[in-house]
């Protein structure tokens, strides 16, 4: 049964998919199209109230009560046709916050195409002193 608390969720506008990721450590996919669910995922311990977005392919991660990392899992590429698309890669680290506790909860998330760069915006550190 589909069951989410405390959730960050990212839109994929190419596949009209919806990503929610939540304290039950579970990632989730809906397709909009459908409303079908699909679980992914179901050991992604990241804490309650991380960040998230989707950006060409990739499900990206920033922060949570338990995470100091940016993890990013590719979905799909480019070049995928629709009969090969992904279900996923692993989540590969990309970056680690070292001024993070533990990890950030509830920060704002964009990404800037033109630089290809993602900000970050607020959040807290539950956990510092």
């Amino acid at each position: 049964d589909f069951q989410i608390s405390n959730c960050t969720l990212a839109i994929d506008e190419t596949e009209k998919k919806l990503y929610l990721l939540g304290a039950e450590s579970t990632l989730w996919s809906i397709s909009l199209e459908t409303s079908k669910f699909m679980e992914l995922q179901s050991d992604l311990e990241v804490g309650v109230n991380p960040s998230s977005l989707f950006v060409e392919g990739q499900f990206h991660i920033l922060g949570g009560s338990r995470n100091k990392q940016h993890l990013v899992k590719t979905m799909y590429t480019k070049e995928d046709d629709d009969d090969t698309k992904q279900t996923g890669s692993e989540f590969k680290d990309l970056f680690e916050f070292d001024d993070w506790e533990r990890g950030n909860q509830n920060c704002g998330l964009l990404y800037i195409r033109s630089k290809n760069q993602f900000i970050l915006l607020g959040g807290y550190n539950q956990y510092c002193d």
